[in-house]
């Protein structure tokens, strides 16, 4: 029986490996390593053929190799099913940027919590409307990432809700076996998603279009500023974690990533507090008639 192929190409320098604990990013020596280990050389004999490589390291990586071999699926190696679906990504994101910055300039506003209040109507109501826009804005943002990030053959990618953080989730750790801009590009389709849907609504709003679609707008930025918080597990997160080869940068990226996403977490902590004041705050203050 073949080996289980185990190794994907992530740069010139870098390889994506499954193990247990999910994908590891290997150089190209451990990568070379990895196909001696799997053509049937012992982690004894490694060593001899690689003088680089320790006989506690080699023992390390035949562990890594022989799991990795049972949780290959964690790593579709695999072509994405939709790759022109990939390459509309960054055109839509752009221009779905560009549209709603020009809107809400004309507009000259960007509504924020006090939306969630608008003269005239039932507080209720009104917070009702929020949830539902939030519910299916949500839903289109995640079918992005579901239609994206299919692989060639494979089943749709899972989608988790967890009730008890008000978040929903898409699965895509197989595009760890991807090519790197087939896996940011799936990762970047909700926020995608997201600009295209503000575009249309901030062009809404600067025609006069009255309280609703500046409530939708309010909803679409309060969730591009909380995606973009990488202190927690946004898409932000794992993009910036995809550009830099790193899948665990907080605990095994070098100490260089781990500055950068420590800095990253901080910059998250002040838009939670941009959140806090600019749409929970103001809110309350507009609902109270402070």
């Amino acid at each position: 029986m073949a080996p289980a192929v185990t190794l994907r190409r992530r740069g010139p320098d870098a390889w994506a490996l499954a193990s247990r604990d999910g994908p590891l990013i290997v150089d190209a020596r451990t990568a070379d390593a990895v196909r001696h280990l799997q053509q049937g050389i012992t982690p004894d004999e490694l060593p001899a053929t690689l003088t680089w490589l320790t006989p506690a390291d080699a023992e390390e990586l035949a562990r890594i190799v022989d799991d990795g071999a049972e949780h290959a699926r964690d790593l579709e190696l695999t072509d994405p099913a939709h790759p022109a679906l990939l390459r509309a990504v960054a055109p839509i994101a752009l221009a779905g940027l560009v549209l709603s910055a020009s809107a809400l300039l004309v507009a000259g506003t960007v509504p924020a919590g006090g939306a969630f209040a608008p003269p005239g109507v039932p507080p209720l109501l009104a917070a009702a409307v929020a949830v539902l826009v939030a519910v299916v804005t949500t839903a289109l943002h995640e079918s992005a990432h579901v239609l994206t990030g299919r692989p060639r053959g494979g089943p749709l990618p899972r989608v988790r809700l967890r009730w008890w953080r008000a978040v929903t989730t898409a699965d895509l750790t197989h595009t760890w076996g991807w090519a790197k801009p087939h896996q940011l590009a799936a990762l970047g389709a909700g926020v995608a998603v997201d600009l295209a849907v503000l575009a249309a609504f901030a062009g809404w709003t600067a025609l006069g279009g009255g309280w609703f679609p500046r409530l939708v707008v309010a909803v679409l930025v309060a969730r591009l500023i909380w995606q973009g918080g990488t202190h927690r597990r946004t898409d932000a997160y794992f993009a910036v974690a995809a550009a830099l080869d790193s899948p665990s940068p907080r605990q095994a990226g070098s100490p260089r990533v781990r500055r950068l996403f420590a800095a990253l977490a901080a910059l998250g902590v002040c838009l939670d507090l941009v959140l806090l004041y600019g749409w929970l705050w103001r809110w309350i203050a507009a609902v109270a008639g402070l």
